[in-house]
């Protein structure tokens, strides 16, 4: 059916929705200025760009008549991997690779699809930002839902201004498929007043070498936590 709708042939279709259990690799971030801006980014890295990039495209969210926000996907993609609720919060969804290998546990993940009320993460996500107008009910939900797959979801608050002391800016997510695992919250500001950003990579990085995380840190003003001049 999807594949009708779209116009896509079937194995293209199959591979869209197949690609995070596959093969995926990602980094996002959150990062708050001085100022009180709030910045979420996320790349998406995958060896057939060419393949990929013609068929991603800007979704508008609607509920009940109004649209609420916005995600990037995949055409033929179900749910979302990247997405916005307007003037509340984003949330943006990495692979969990390592320790959880992600080609040894397919099976799994699959035989899991056919139990009721698990949701694969993207679904999770659309679910989320239609139904919870909070980050607060959006992060509850997210580390209680059960899921198909291990996953880190990435979390920004996106109320402006950010300026409260201790204000929650961001969060990372650390699930296993039926119970959380770890969560990472970025406050304006520390109580050290330096940390401004997170990183999430494929990988645990604080059990194990990420080559993606260190890259990305390594690039956030040289490596250092400082706050950037704006």
């Amino acid at each position: 059916a999807l594949a009708t709708i779209t116009g896509l042939p079937v194995w293209q279709t199959l591979m869209v929705n197949s690609l995070v259990d596959f093969y995926s690799y990602c980094v996002s971030i959150v990062g708050v200025m001085v100022d009180g801006r709030v910045i979420h980014g996320r790349n998406h890295d995958v060896d057939n760009p060419a393949l990929f990039q013609p068929i991603l495209h800007r979704i508008f969210i609607k509920s009940g008549g109004a649209v609420i926000g916005e995600a990037a996907s995949h055409a033929g993609f179900i749910g979302f991997y990247t997405a916005m609720r307007y003037n509340s919060y984003s949330v943006t969804y990495n692979t969990r690779m390592s320790p959880h290998t992600n080609t040894n546990q397919i099976l799994e993940n699959i035989q899991r699809e056919w139990t009721p009320g698990v949701q694969t993460v993207a679904q999770a996500i659309e679910s989320v930002v239609l139904q919870h107008i909070s980050m607060d009910m959006a992060a509850q939900y997210l580390e209680t839902k059960a899921l198909v797959t291990p996953a880190y979801l990435i979390l920004a608050n996106a109320v402006p201004p950010i300026a409260a002391k201790d204000q929650v800016v961001g969060m990372v997510i650390t699930r296993d498929p039926s119970a959380l695992n770890r969560t990472d919250v970025l406050h304006y500001p520390e109580s050290d007043a330096t940390k401004w950003y997170l990183v999430q990579g494929n990988k645990d990085y604080w059990r194990t070498d990420d080559s993606n995380y260190a890259a990305a840190v390594a690039r956030m003003c040289g490596g250092t936590t400082d706050w950037p001049v704006p």
